[in-house]
């Protein structure tokens, strides 16, 4: 017994004929029958009942047709490993992962890198950027997706055009903060209220408000935006993000007294960038990684692949 033999009787079984099963296997009907008859010899048992019309599976014939399509299905699976192996790509990949790609960009692009690299076992730690440019640095990752600024001199980066777009800010509060009939406040509107920051974005809110003549109160500063979240959850006063990042919202157990409002101004661009350390040698994995996600950035659209089929 041998895959080819297996593979005829999984078709024979399939079409239930032996010349249906000779035509859709490009081949002559007397060398199928020939095989068929010698597995049945091998086995010392009949594996159809066979009719005038069609071929019937005998109970060794169920037994053995479910047998077939698990050996089928590995052998399919091994011989990709194999091609894997082979390319060199296989092993682990570390990513590390700011919270606004961890949670929109990379859900939607890895299921087409794990489909076509089986062997790799990814994961994936969402962290503020200067703890995964750190993790970077101590070999606990070797890919990190961070917002600028950084060391440009210190990493080989990569900027993900599809992640750089004109954001705005817009705060998360309790509804007794703003009217609930308005959709937009402008600063004007934070004056003098108690503020809960990003610390990125900190230096940007402030210098704003004070160059409008206004009174910056910032009563919490976070490195997390669910931190950020949680304290306006909690009423602990009006949290000024981006926009992108206040979509975390929606995954979060909180209560319904919540209202998002678009901040005017001030308006930045949020650049975000693959990086991987200077001067060091990184796995096949990594490697395929960083193609990957440039073979998405440099198509028409920044579409994603098509999942491939293995025969």
């Amino acid at each position: 017994m041998d895959i080819k033999q297996l593979k005829y009787f999984q078709v024979i079984a399939e079409e239930k004929h032996i010349t249906a099963a000779a035509k859709k296997l490009n081949m002559s009907q007397p060398p199928l029958s020939q095989q068929l008859k010698l597995l049945e010899n091998e086995l010392g048992c009949s594996l159809f009942i066979r009719t005038s019309k069609s071929m019937e599976l005998t109970p060794e014939g169920r037994y053995l047709l479910e047998q077939a399509d698990q050996i089928l299905k590995n052998h399919n699976s091994i011989l990709q490993s194999f091609i894997n192996i082979k390319n060199g790509v296989t092993g682990s990949l570390t990513i590390g992962s700011i919270c606004s790609a961890a949670t929109d960009y990379l859900p939607k692009i890895l299921p087409f890198f794990f489909e076509s690299h089986k062997e790799v076992l990814t994961q994936v730690f969402e962290d503020t950027t200067s703890n995964i440019l750190n993790m970077i640095d101590n070999e606990s990752a070797e890919i990190g997706i961070v917002k600028e600024p950084f060391n440009f001199n210190q990493y080989e980066h990569y900027l993900i055009a599809s992640l750089n777009i004109k954001n705005q800010f817009v705060t998360v509060s309790r509804t007794h903060w703003f009217p609930p009939e308005i959709d937009h406040v402008n600063l004007f509107d934070l004056d003098d209220a108690p503020l809960i920051l990003h610390n990125t974005h900190r230096s940007i809110l402030v210098q704003a408000l004070k160059s409008a003549g206004l009174k910056a109160r910032v009563g919490w500063t976070a490195n997390n935006i669910h931190s950020m979240l949680r304290w306006a959850d909690q009423d602990l006063g009006i949290a000024v993000m981006p926009y992108s990042s206040s979509f975390l919202f929606k995954y979060m157990n909180s209560s319904q007294d919540i209202s998002v409002k678009v901040l005017d101004n001030p308006c930045f661009y949020a650049r975000t960038s693959l990086v991987w350390k200077k001067n060091h040698t990184l796995s096949a994995a990594a490697r395929q990684f960083i193609r990957f996600i440039k073979s998405i950035e440099e198509s028409p659209s920044h579409s994603l692949p098509q999942k491939q089929n293995i025969n």
